[in-house]
């Protein structure tokens, strides 16, 4: 009896992603919309009538992060810097322009092995937004391309906690193993991680092009909010007063943003703590503050977050990864399961968090590797990696659904990128393969 309900609240929650799923694909509604929609069904039909959880999404760290940021981002905007910025990139455009774009996405590679993908994106929407929609090398041309970058910098360069994190992809399996050499070393995700990345970068550097020049509008509050924004930035200077406040906040916030290994949780804290100062000294007015945390992308990456944990909590998750190994047959090749593999890693972090597709697919591709007499080690390294390479749809990942909401681009404009994007990277993994794993079927 327990494991029918299961499978029925499993269904519905199938259901209900599957309606989340059209629902971008029509392009009818806005972000924001089709958010809070979901976290609306999860409540009618699968949590039936506890709010809490139905909008869980609402209390997760990721959200308070990213509308701080926004906040921030608005602040920031209204600087004399932001004229100062469009200056030196316009400087840089024409035949300089592709080095303006080698800047942006190196700078975005370098925030993304400090700081969350969320983060990285938030950041780099207030440099790119100076650079406009009209010209070809264009802010809406960029944002998806920065998502990509964001997500498959973390963990590339050997520092930090990028040096211990092969400690939590031995704990998805260690424990069904007997040879210590089926275990990930410190340097394995490094061998993995840097091929992909550089593939996936050099195809940002050329595939940014096949994205239209100038967006054309998902939601339909978007081109309001994005006039008023620009309304906001293109009015007189803030006081000099009224800017070095936001400088110290905007200073003050990277600064603990680079000290979160140290602050923990409280990091994500940090700019919404640095929007309050900024409103209460009054350095921003209030309607400028609201407009960009109150957006539709905010409501957008709720939905999105409380789907993921009804996906987890639910089982469908799970229901999904073992539907699409299934598809491998019996007696496969094992380079042939790692491609299955990388398959289902990246159709699992399209539609559900990266966190929680790592949970769910690590452990049965380890199991599967190991029964089948195979090294374990790369198929775990090449889901946690893709896992991150969250980029198709705006479910993927907030980062991704900021990236989207952003740029103003229509799904299938963006998945004109992202497609080859993805298989860039995959072929990353495979060389990383023939070239760092040879024992991949076995020792």
């Amino acid at each position: 009896m327990k494991e029918g309900i299961t499978m029925s609240q499993s269904t519905i929650v199938l259901i209900i992603l599957g309606i989340f799923i059209v629902s971008l694909l029509m392009n009818k509604w806005s972000f924001g919309i089709t958010g809070i929609t979901t976290c609306i069904l999860l409540f009618l039909f699968y949590y039936k009538g506890d709010i809490g959880a139905a909008f869980s999404g609402l209390t997760n760290q990721v959200i308070f992060l990213m509308v701080g940021m926004y906040g921030l981002s608005a602040a920031f905007a209204r600087t004399s810097i932001l004229k100062k910025m469009q200056e030196i990139l316009n400087s840089l455009q024409g035949k300089k322009g592709i080095f303006l774009v080698l800047c942006i996405f190196g700078v975005a590679f370098l925030f993304g092995n400090f700081f969350p993908s969320a983060v990285t994106v938030s950041l780099m929407m207030t440099f790119v937004a100076t650079l406009g929609n009209e010209n070809a090398i264009s802010s809406d041309r960029l944002c998806v391309p920065i998502a990509g970058i964001a997500g498959m910098s973390m963990g590339v360069l050997p520092m930090g906690s990028a040096l211990v994190s092969y400690t939590a992809m031995n704990a998805f399996y260690e424990g069904m193993i007997t040879d210590a050499r089926q275990l990930v070393t410190m340097w394995d995700p490094f061998k993995m991680g840097i091929p992909m990345f550089l593939f996936g970068f050099i195809w940002c550097l050329i595939g940014y092009k096949i994205q239209p020049q100038k967006g054309r509008a998902i939601l339909s509050t978007t081109k309001k909010d994005n006039g008023q924004k620009k309304s906001a930035a293109s009015k007189a200077p803030l006081s000099k007063r009224d800017e070095t406040i936001v400088y110290l906040c905007f200073g003050g916030t990277m600064i603990a943003l680079f000290l979160s290994n140290q602050l923990g949780n409280f990091v994500y804290g940090v700019p919404i703590i640095a929007d309050l100062i900024l409103l209460y000294t009054k350095a921003i007015p209030n309607r400028d503050m609201v407009l960009s945390v109150c957006s539709p992308t905010s409501f957008m990456v709720i939905g999105i977050l409380s789907m993921s944990n009804a996906l987890g909590a639910s089982g469908a998750g799970e229901i999904l990864g073992n539907a699409v190994l299934k598809l491998m047959g019996s007696n496969p090749s094992p380079m042939f399961a790692f491609f299955v593999v990388m398959i289902a890693t990246v159709i699992m972090t399209s539609l559900m968090s990266n966190i929680a597709t790592n949970a769910v697919l690590c452990p049965i591709v380890a199991a599967m590797a190991i029964a089948a007499g195979w090294n374990p080690v790369p198929f775990v390294i090449v889901v946690r990696k893709l896992a991150w390479c969250a980029i198709l749809l705006p479910s993927g990942s907030s980062a991704c659904a900021m990236a989207h909401a952003t740029s103003e681009q229509l799904l299938s404009d963006s998945l004109k990128f992202s497609v080859p994007f993805v298989l860039f990277t995959m072929a990353g993994a495979v060389v990383s393969v023939f070239l760092f794993f040879p024992n991949i079927g076995g020792f």
